[in-house]
């Protein structure tokens, strides 16, 4: 055993054949080499410009490798425990395990090499076609994926993670963290937790991320995420040229600005809104037992065939005021048709679907057009309108309805100043049915 050797420049020391080193400082222009069997260094240090090569059955046991120097994990050799400033490399064949890689410090892992339980403060890990499993990145640290394979990795608060052509399958990102999927990268399985993000950019893939209660998912123009669950205050944003297929929002929500696109969403309690220029193909599915919700922002309505609308869900035409004298009759085919202000809305339905009467309701907050099915409780003004029946004049349910709802001496008629509402002494006005399931809220 040798302990507590200086190794100066020029000079070398060969741990071999079952040997042990114990306590080694490797400075500038030194080589430590440890292999050939099952040979131990134990707590050695790398100075800057100082080398340590690891091989053949070798181990390294919490070694130090100080800014600029470098320790090399090749064929068959393992570094474990080792703390690094400088660089640790990891070859075809080579194993380093619980790495803490910090401020300046970076781990290289290329083709053929593994890095397990490593933990990036401040630290970088580069993967050039190796593997790494259960990284953590905390505040500073990242970890680059450029081929290869990162799985279960824990990004926290100022980490960030990016996948440039590799990929990265079981990533955690906490509150604060970041991943980031480029150009040729593929994610998968990713959970994105309170105030952490994921961005998907141009060229870049997501598949099957979970989206927890304030957490991002964000796919930007030229992205593509498929199978994303939004869950509990989640949400996933599609931008401009982004594209995102079979989200489904459990009590989470989906913005698509102008020239997004989103095909299949499934909403189950949750909400998805569809700004401007959004676009909206193949199904919207509501699925849920709580009340989904869709808004619309502008005059032109999704192309994608709404099905599964129950008690509960709403369809929010944000940009349309709602008009009393407005109405709502579904035509051939399941396409309901809104009329409001003269313009009318063609929303199209499940054919195969049967379907309820629907409603349309003022929101309470800005005065907007929302459907619901007819008899839905709302906090706002709601008009029932039978779809079957053609399509009735709201106002005229709305005076029915209140001359046979109010315990008055007669029914309520409009006022004479003001188009009010007033009650006057009469006998029940003549031709006034109570229309089916009629209902108003104040």
């Amino acid at each position: 055993m040798a302990i507590a050797t200086v190794v100066g420049s020029g000079g070398k020391q060969c741990v071999l054949y079952g040997g042990t080193a114990n306590g080694t400082s490797v400075n500038d222009g030194g080589l430590m080499q440890v292999g050939l069997g099952v040979s131990i260094a134990i707590g050695s240090t790398v100075n800057s410009g100082g080398l340590v090569e690891v091989f053949w059955e070798g181990v390294l046991r919490g070694s130090f490798v100080a800014s600029g120097g470098r320790e090399d994990v090749k064929i068959e050799g393992v570094a474990s425990g080792s703390v690094v400033y400088g660089e640790q490399d990891i070859e075809d064949g080579g194993v380093a395990s619980a790495t803490t890689v910090s401020s300046g410090g970076r781990q290289e892992v290329f083709s053929g090499g593994t890095a397990i339980g490593a933990t990036l403060s401040q630290g970088a890990q580069h993967l050039s076609g190796g593997t790494a499993s259960s990284t953590i990145v905390n505040s500073g640290g990242r970890e680059q994926v450029f081929t290869g394979l990162a799985s279960a990795t824990l990004v926290n608060s100022g980490g960030e993670q990016d996948v440039f052509g590799g990929v990265a399958i079981g990533t955690t990102i906490n509150g604060g963290g970041l991943a980031q999927i480029a150009s040729g990268g593929y994610g998968s399985d990713t959970t994105v937790n309170g105030d952490g993000l994921e961005q998907v950019a141009s060229g870049g893939t997501a598949s099957g991320t979970v989206v927890g209660s304030g957490g991002h998912e964000e796919i930007q123009a030229g992205g593509v995420a498929s199978a994303t669950l939004v869950r509990f205050g989640g949400e996933q944003d599609v931008d401009s040229g982004g594209f995102t297929s079979d989200t489904e929002l459990y009590f989470g929500r989906e913005v698509v600005s102008s020239g997004g696109i989103v095909v299949n969403v499934k909403i189950e309690s949750g909400e998805l809104d569809l700004r401007v220029g959004a676009i909206a193909g193949g199904s919207i599915d509501f699925k849920g037992r709580n009340g989904g919700a869709m808004v619309i922002d502008g005059a032109s309505m999704p192309a994608a065939v709404i099905s599964g609308f129950a008690p509960g869900d709403s369809i929010d035409l944000s940009s349309v005021k709602w008009d009393p004298r407005g109405t709502v009759q579904m035509l051939a085919g399941n396409v309901l048709r809104v009329v409001e202000n003269g313009a009318s809305y063609l929303l199209n339905f499940d054919p195969h679907q049967k379907l309820p009467d629907f409603q349309l309701t003022a929101n309470p907050t800005d005065g907007s057009t929302v459907i619901t099915e007819a008899g839905a409780s709302s906090k706002g003004i709601a008009v029932v309108i039978n779809p079957k029946a053609g399509g009735m004049p709201s106002t005229d349910l709305l005076t029915q309805h209140m001359a046979t709802s109010f315990a008055s001496p007669g029914p309520v008629t409009t006022d004479a100043v003001g188009g009010g509402l007033a009650n006057h002494p009469a006998d029940a006005a003549s031709g006034l049915a109570l229309p089916r399931a009629s209902h108003v809220w104040m």
